[in-house]
């Protein structure tokens, strides 16, 4: 290896001698009778030493820089630049040394965390620099949330400690690109509303409805004809949207089965007939129907609705009315529950076991929406 010095330079009226035999080493001497050749090497590197604007090459006779290293083709020997090695306790003992003038100082940090002063922002292993309008060392191994791959910086990797970031109306902060989840299930972020720190939430966590929306997609003639009060015939659906997620609800539409999972559902059925008289018995005008919701892991709770219409003027002439039912229930356990519709207590004379009703399609649905675990 050779080191190259050139610029301008001053004149040192100190002179140096080379003892090459001495350990490889620069020594002094004061001996009158040296031979030439150590005097004008000496005299070359004190010129070289007190040097005002020069640049310096090593393994290079022409440096591009103030210092300019060049890889040294020899493969036995290794390259590289080695600064000062502390742990964090030797650099905290030097914390009074490091002030405006050291700004920029560059050292490696070999073992420790640092706890306060000057080296309280070191995390472990790695280069720092000092920054003096701080008074910290700060590191350049980007361990809090960035990543260096190749001679590239990116967002990505564990923080250290906590990362604020301040936004204002003017300077907001943006993230385009993101793709579209296929998941109704995951989880959504949240901000926390003193501290602002950014957390994660299931949707059932946070109470966000989700919808199961069924129909009737025809109308059913002769409905609860011949069905005693107090019992229930099936209403046939079909499914038109389920959002409830993979801890909310399956249908299996061949027996008319909702299959609930363990939550808290509110679960609203919306009726509309048309019912029928009988000739030789009494109008109806008042017709009773309840629904036996699903409660626990087997139970039932019945509620009823009573929808007041108009007589049929004549025989086979149908009056219209509707209601809804709803109830909020939690399940306990899986639970199969078919969709029914009974024939209610409260209905008047007219409206007997006999006399059916059309149930209208698209107008009767039910509504189940998952609202918590």
């Amino acid at each position: 290896m050779f080191v190259f010095f050139s610029g301008v330079i001053s004149m040192s009226y100190s002179f140096f001698w080379f003892n090459a035999r001495k350990n490889d080493s620069f020594v002094t001497s004061k001996k009158p009778n040296m031979n030439r050749k150590k005097l004008l090497l000496g005299i070359s590197f004190a010129f070289t030493v007190f040097s005002a604007k020069s640049q310096v090459g090593i393994n290079t006779t022409q440096p591009k820089a103030s210092l300019h290293i060049e890889k040294n083709t020899n493969t036995s020997f290794p390259d590289g630049l080695i600064i000062p090695k502390y742990t964090v306790s030797e650099l905290a003992a030097k914390d009074s040394n490091y002030n405006a003038e050291q700004n920029g100082a560059f050292i490696f940090i070999t073992a420790g965390v640092g706890v306060s002063g000057k080296t309280s922002d070191i995390t472990g292993a790695g280069l720092y620099y000092y920054d003096s309008n701080t008074a910290k060392w700060v590191s350049l191994t980007s361990s809090n949330g960035i990543t260096k791959t190749g001679n590239n910086f990116q967002l990505g990797g564990t923080l250290v400690k906590p990362t604020t970031l301040v936004t204002s109306s003017a300077n907001t902060l943006a993230v385009n690109g993101l793709p579209v989840s296929p998941s109704i299930d995951d989880n959504l972020v949240v901000s926390d509303p003193v501290t602002g720190v950014l957390k994660t939430q299931t949707i059932s966590k946070l109470g966000i409805p989700r919808p199961a929306i069924f129909q009737l997609d025809s109308n059913k003639t002769d409905f609860l004809k011949n069905v005693a009060r107090g019992n229930s015939s099936n209403v046939p659906m079909s499914i038109l949207v389920n959002n409830t997620g993979i801890n909310g609800l399956t249908f299996n539409s061949s027996n008319n089965t909702i299959t609930f999972k363990p939550g808290l559902y509110q679960i609203t059925f919306v009726y509309e007939a048309t019912h029928y008289t009988v000739a030789g018995q009494p109008d109806c005008k008042v017709s009773s129907y309840f629904v036996d919701f699903p409660v626990g892991s087997s139970s039932s709770q019945r509620i009823h609705s009573t929808a007041v219409h108009g007589a049929a003027p004549s025989t086979n002439n149908a009056t219209n009315h509707g209601g809804t039912v709803t109830y909020t229930t939690r399940i306990t356990a899986n639970y199969d529950w078919v969709i029914q519709l009974g024939r209610g207590q409260s209905g008047d004379g007219g409206c007997e076991k006999t006399e059916g009703m059309t149930l209208v399609g698209k107008s009767t649905q039910l509504a189940i929406l998952r609202v918590g675990d």
